[in-house]
């Protein structure tokens, strides 16, 4: 028996071929009447597409993916590996029909809001975004669902959302491997500090929740002296302001003896206020990320361990998930995909330098 063909579809159901394959792809623009009679179809006569005649028609008509990334001078040391990772997945895909349009923006809510409504404006394919779990974010996940655009959350996630999947870190895990971490460095127990964003984000939340839970489970000799929020800062003068404030309060403290910077933000400010103070010449000091401060505070044993979360491969995981959910209707192999989290101490600083020049030759 001759294999069905699109243009047999769409005669069958007397619709054009352009909807066939918007509702075989899981593209805007059919209604879901429509889309589900085509897909009782395909499944009635068992049909595969032609991957030649795919390729050809994905050249001439590349589907077109967006990608909304933060630009943020206190933490573009980041999220330049994260567009790393998007640039190196759209150079290997250009020539098979996807094509990746990014956009940084440098306030995280407002500004990826509006440019995920850009996108929708454009009538893109695919969207990949970073969201807080505030309104905007939500509000943009909902046009994107109205929109019938498939898309999915990067580093950060949102609750009850229609997301394709989640590509990040696992962050409860990554606090627990930090309070693993502290427990460890202090054997003999002592006092601890804990630093949260005030910023409303499942990640930093996450994170907090499980170093608590690791420090009460396993190791009840460390104290959690205090918790300090610290409300999130989208500009460089607040921050700077934040950072004084919070080396005042740490100083007004009396002994610590390990901080645990959950907000990824404070580590190589605590690793200078260490080198300063005497009162805290043998403080643990456990963050995240590496940014070339903390690199040179790390090697000078100011800094005990930062836990990087590969955001090369976050951003080229996330790319490649959905270019092969567009060409060929791949779904991704699970709803939250994580990123590796790399223990960073002083002693393997070499072998990071390995690690992030291995992960560009995926």
């Amino acid at each position: 028996m001759k294999p069905i063909t699109l243009r047999d579809i769409a005669e069958m159901l007397g619709i054009s071929i352009g909807t066939v394959d918007r509702a075989i792809h899981n593209r805007p623009d059919v209604s879901p009447a429509t889309r589900k009679r085509v897909l009782d179809l395909i499944e009635k006569y068992h049909y595969r597409p032609d991957s030649t005649a795919r390729a050809l028609s994905l050249r001439a008509n590349p589907r077109r993916i967006g990608v909304v990334l933060i630009d943020n001078p206190a933490y573009n040391f980041f999220w330049d590996q994260v567009s790393a990772g998007v640039e190196t997945a759209a150079s290997q895909l250009k020539d098979s029909g996807v094509k990746v349009l990014v956009r940084r923006v440098k306030n995280e809510s407002l500004e990826t809001a509006a440019a995920v409504d850009t996108l929708i404006a454009e009538q893109v394919d695919a969207v990949i975004f970073v969201p807080r779990n505030n309104a905007p974010a939500r509000r943009a996940a909902e046009q994107l669902a109205e929109a019938q655009i498939p898309f999915l959350t990067l580093n950060d996630d949102l609750e009850k959302s229609a997301r394709l999947c989640y590509v990040g870190p696992h962050s409860r895990r990554s606090g627990r491997v930090a309070g693993e971490l502290m427990g460890r460095f202090l054997p003999s127990g002592g006092r601890v500090v804990l630093i949260q964003n005030g910023v409303k984000s499942l990640d930093f939340e996450n994170r907090s929740a499980g170093f608590q839970e690791k420090l009460h489970g396993d190791f009840p000799s460390l104290s959690l002296l205090l918790t300090i929020t610290v409300a999130g800062s989208e500009d460089e003068r607040a921050e700077r302001n934040d950072t004084e404030r919070l080396c005042e309060e740490l100083l007004h403290l009396g002994a610590i003896d390990g901080i645990y910077d959950a907000s990824a933000r404070f580590l190589p400010a605590l690793g200078k206020l260490k080198q300063r103070e005497s009162s805290l010449s043998r403080t643990v000091l456990i963050g995240h990320e590496l940014s070339e401060e903390t690199r040179r505070y790390l090697l000078e044993g100011l800094v005990t361990a930062t836990l990087s979360q590969d955001p090369f491969s976050q951003g080229y995981a996330a790319v490649r998930i959905l270019a092969e959910y567009l060409r060929d209707g791949t779904p991704p192999p699970a709803d939250r995909i994580y990123s590796r989290t790399d223990i960073l101490l002083r002693e393997n600083l070499a072998d990071e330098q390995e690690l992030f020049r291995d992960s560009h030759l995926r």
